[in-house]
């Protein structure tokens, strides 16, 4: 990450990224810097207040030498580390293994190589394998050829840096029937001949898999395909392709390769990742298309939005599930290493994408993998930040603290969950702050009265209000919808000239929220919970409707009154009933209609009515409707958190004919309030 990099990593950056505790960031960084400076090297640098970088003539001289700073003789191995190299060692050498030669090989105990065995075992078992051990044959794997290749994978994925780095590592591993860099050339020219490009790393996982496939083809190891499966994959192009290839194989090496070894391969060529794709269309592309249009609409339900270029998407998509299409169907998993990150800074883009899976889950008969729904998820967020989110312009703050450092860096902590993408310059005492002559950040954060030097200055309180998130939230998004200090001044300078104010502080406050709309950052801003969105104020309960356009304008009533929404929003929503049917009846007697943010919403909100008779939607009995809550979202992301909350809430019938049946508003808002905590 710090090679790549332009700007400073800080702690919080590095362990976030790196899913790890505070702790193991400050012992790598240790380790590298042990590492850089044996090889003249300056080492990571850090600038207070900023975070950890490197300097930028040394980047280029780090990358040439980062096989040997990697994988040097003085390299440890982590667990998982080691656990690859035994778990390969036994699946791949030609010698009998036993503890004591692993004892050598990783220069461990023998009780904790008997614990990464045991560990090993457990693994393996839940692939239907065994890992066992025989006293004149030391450890052994059992169990069908085709399942411990790809049970290998992973392995051999979490040690590909070690495995490339060929003069450190153990010698006997790097004898095979070829090289893994005569292999990476072979697929080259395989991707030439199939006028397609795999992914770069996934090119090198390719042949480091095969490096290791072919180690136990020497060894005996034949995998077996059906002849249903042979007859599918001999109608694809890959196939002809793994032909010629085995041919240059044989050619090449010793070994004798078995027809199904040519179809397996097939199987491993459409699986992989790909980055580009060949002209000609797949056999499966058209059930993939379709596949990926019932998964973009059923995203756009789930979530409450409309992609404005659904066309593309379902084009990207497509491209990207014709690969996932095959590693369910053939079993191939596949490492994503963004996947915990994904989870958790994108949670409610990620459940809805597990429930969209359900769809390519059903044709392959297969679960998709929390990597796969990463992947399909990364799709999806990509795409709403494209259309929904414009280039972000990195802010500025200080911070000025009188109640010490502790107070400081909590309130650091607030600004950056709050807005996200802003550059905090410095936490400063006031003494320190009176002292500078000039500002060079874009607004100043103080939890005490200071001088004003030129920058807005905003007095807060050490934990934040919801008044003062909402007026620091203009610094989100690069200032869209920014409050303008100066036109507040000039305008309580007018109103002071001509009347007598009795509360400064307070007119002071309301000039500022009148003159600011209410704005959410859609990036890492305040995301409300269900109780923010639906509070008395919107709820209307046991009301009539002749028909579901009347149902629709009087539930949306509640937003008008309070200007969250634009008359032309309401039209909208019946418009887009018209055009693509009932689809906002999500379960039986429940409805969330909406529209597009530019189809006149001001603020996000939400409303929930309640009908004493069903509201009919269709001729359809299952599209009869007594509960309509209309949603109007700012953004494509701002309001998932409460529409995940809501969607747990409607996922008991029970609950919902408790919210159809009320008629005190205390009875709705005890299920809302259990419900915006989850």
């Amino acid at each position: 990450m710090l090679l790549h990099t332009t700007s400073y990593l800080s702690i919080e950056d590095l362990q976030n990224r790196l899913n790890v505790s505070t702790r193991t960031v400050y012992s790598d960084i240790k380790r590298m810097n042990s590492w850089l400076k044996t090889h003249e090297l300056s080492g990571v640098q850090r600038k207070d207040q900023l975070g950890y970088y490197l300097l930028t003539h040394e980047k280029e001289v780090i990358i040439q030498k980062a096989n040997t700073i990697l994988v040097g003789s003085d390299y440890e191995p982590c667990v998982k580390e080691r656990r690859a190299i035994l778990l390969l060692s036994i699946a791949c050498s030609e010698k009998r293994l036993k503890i004591d030669d692993f004892m050598k090989l990783t220069k461990v105990s023998r009780n904790t190589l008997l614990e990464d065995m045991k560990q090993l075992k457990e693994a393996l078992s839940k692939q239907q394998l065994t890992l066992h051990y025989q006293a004149a044959c030391g450890y052994l794997i059992s169990g069908e050829e085709r399942m411990i290749r790809l049970a290998l994978k992973p392995y051999i994925h979490s040690i590909r840096t070690m495995i490339k780095n060929e003069k450190e590592f153990p010698s006997f591993w790097l004898k095979g029937p070829i090289s893994y860099k005569r292999l990476h050339l072979l697929l080259q020219h395989s991707e030439q001949e199939l006028k397609l490009e795999f992914a770069d790393d996934m090119l090198d996982q390719l042949s480091l898999d095969l490096f290791f496939y072919f180690k136990r083809m020497k060894l005996g190891r034949a995998v077996y395909i059906s002849n249903e499966e042979k007859r599918t994959l001999q109608e694809t192009d890959e196939c002809l392709s793994a032909i010629r290839f085995m041919t240059q194989i044989q050619k090449e090496t010793s070994l004798h390769v078995h027809d199904d070894e040519i179809y397996f391969l097939s199987t491993l060529w459409l699986s992989a990742k790909k980055q580009k794709f060949p002209s000609s269309k797949k056999p499966v592309e058209h059930l993939i298309r379709t596949i990926a249009r019932q998964m973009i609409f059923d995203f756009q339900r789930y979530a409450c939005i409309s992609f404005q270029e659904p066309e593309a998407l379902e084009q990207n998509l497509t491209m990207h599930l014709i690969p996932a299409y095959y590693r369910l169907i053939y079993h191939v998993g596949i490492i994503n290493e963004l996947t915990d990150s994904m989870k958790k800074t994108q949670p409610e883009v990620f459940e809805i994408t597990q429930k969209v899976a359900g769809h390519l889950e059903k044709v392959t008969c297969s679960k998709m993998s929390d990597h796969e729904i990463a992947y399909v998820a990364m799709h999806f967020g990509g795409w709403m930040r494209r259309e929904g989110i414009s280039p972000i312009e990195r802010r500025s703050v200080y911070i000025v603290c009188g109640e010490g450092i502790g107070t400081s860096y909590m309130l650091k902590t607030q600004l950056l969950e709050l807005i996200g993408y802003i550059e905090v310059r410095g936490l400063l005492s006031k003494r320190s702050y009176e002292e500078l002559s000039s500002i060079d950040a874009d607004f100043v954060v103080s939890t005490t009265p200071i001088s004003f030097k030129g920058k807005p200055v905003h007095i807060v309180h050490p934990i934040l209000t919801a008044y003062e998130k909402k007026i620091l939230l203009q610094y989100g998004e690069g200032g869209k919808n920014r409050l303008d200090e100066q036109r507040v001044n000039d305008l309580f300078n007018i109103i002071q000239q001509h009347t007598i104010v009795q509360n400064e502080k307070a007119l002071l406050r309301d000039l500022k929220e009148l003159l600011h709309p209410a704005y959410v950052s859609h990036q890492k801003g305040w995301k409300p919970v269900l109780n923010d969105l639906l509070t008395e104020k919107t709820i209307q309960l046991q009301q009539t409707a002749e028909t579901w356009q009347e149902a629709l304008a009087k539930a949306a009533q509640p937003l008008l009154d309070q200007n969250a929404i634009q008359g032309g929003y309401v039209e909208a929503m019946i418009q887009s009933v018209h055009q693509n049917g009932p689809y906002i009846v999500i379960a039986p007697q429940v409805a969330i209609p909406h529209a597009r943010p530019e189809d006149g919403v001001n603020t996000l909100s939400m409303s929930l009515m309640s009908f004493k008779q069903p509201v009919y939607f269709s001729k359809d009995e299952k599209k009869q409707v007594r509960l309509v809550i209309v949603l109007a979202a700012i953004d494509s992301m701002t309001h998932l958190k409460a529409l995940k909350q809501l969607t747990m809430l409607l996922s008991d019938e029970k609950r919902i004919q408790q919210l159809i049946e009320a008629e005190e508003l205390a009875t709705i808002q005890e299920l809302i309030d259990q419900f915006s905590k989850v």
